[in-house]
């Protein structure tokens, strides 16, 4: 979830989602929205906060991928 006002549709399929023993991911708003109070109410009730995408692939149990360049001496 990525905004939701306090009273909307969204926090109703959150709620389902919840009933049905699904992860809900939320990404924090400013405490200072309206569209951020219904993603705040589900991260008090226990929700995974969304800040990176690493914690995106830590909900599906995915690693993330690491890139190695090598160097090349030309000297």
């Amino acid at each position: 979830m990525i905004e939701a006002k306090e009273r909307s549709g969204t926090l109703i399929t959150a709620r389902l989602a919840t009933d049905y023993n699904r992860d809900l991911l939320v990404v924090p708003g400013s405490i200072f929205s309206n569209t951020s109070k219904g993603t705040h109410q589900f991260l008090k009730l226990g929700a995974t906060p969304v800040t990176e995408p690493a914690d995106i692939l830590k909900v599906l149990g995915l690693e993330a991928k690491t890139e190695t360049k090598e160097r090349s001496d030309a000297s």
